[in-house]
């Protein structure tokens, strides 16, 4: 049974990885949809050498940003270059990156696409001065298939921005890692240039613990809220964003 379904990732990922990763081969959804695939590449680069692949995605991603500093929803566009942008889906073009040079050590894929991981960065700071991506987070797509309630869409922002910026800058969990993130920073000496600096993090892991599923503060902290949804849990345990203890 295990061989069997272990089998069918690999031959599931086959079948989408032509061209470019569809998130399902049939007709109506042949499109690289880029949160699919930003979620699924650390598996997906485990189970195959992606070196050319996400070099090749990435400049996809990378064509979607003419005429805005957004990534695109899917990549390569369609009628348009950019078929709009939103939180989880146009962060691919900074996790798609980060994942293949931190699997691979590929240092071209950095090369090739920080300037793009810059610009985008530097758009969600010019709209949210205040370091809570609450602005300007594009198509809300959110959870919407939720069995036990819709997450609030403000929530998922903070701390999906989180985990795109930790893709940039330091972070505990990447120490043990020859290649970390700030590695990745310093590889190319452009450790001073990222738009939001280590006090914008600190602020960002604050309010991502509101997606923790445990308590939610607004950021004056006048109050508190339950937010009981899986998503909410998912978000805080992937991420690493919540220190509150819980009991499950």
């Amino acid at each position: 049974m295990i061989n069997q379904l272990w089998s069918n990732i690999l031959w599931g990922q086959r079948s989408n990885f032509i061209g470019v990763p569809t998130d399902c081969p049939q007709r109506d959804e042949r499109l690289g949809w880029s949160a699919d695939a930003q979620v699924f590449w650390r598996t997906a680069t485990y189970n195959m050498d992606l070196t050319t692949f996400s070099r090749k995605f990435g400049a996809d991603l990378r064509g979607t940003q003419v005429g805005t500093d957004m990534y695109g929803i899917f990549a390569p566009g369609t009628s348009s270059p950019n078929p709009g942008y939103g939180t989880g889906w146009s962060d691919a073009g900074v996790v798609i990156p980060w994942t293949s040079w931190i699997q691979t050590g590929d240092k071209k894929v950095i090369e090739e696409n920080w300037s793009g991981m810059e610009k985008y960065l530097a758009a969600i700071q010019a709209a949210n001065p205040n370091h809570l991506w609450k602005k300007n987070y594009g198509i809300p797509f959110a959870d919407w298939l939720s069995p036990e309630g819709v997450t609030p869409v403000d929530l998922m922002p903070p701390p999906i921005g989180l985990m795109t910026l930790r893709s940039c800058v330091r972070w505990r969990t990447a120490r043990a890692k020859p290649r970390t993130s700030r590695n990745m920073a310093n590889f190319l000496n452009r450790s001073r240039q990222l738009s939001m600096r280590p006090m914008c993090v600190r602020r960002l892991r604050r309010w991502s613990s509101a997606a923790s599923g445990i308590c939610f503060r607004d950021c004056h902290q006048t109050q508190r809220q339950a937010v009981e949804t899986q998503t909410g849990y998912v978000l805080a345990l992937h991420m690493i964003c919540s220190r509150i203890p819980c009991a499950v």
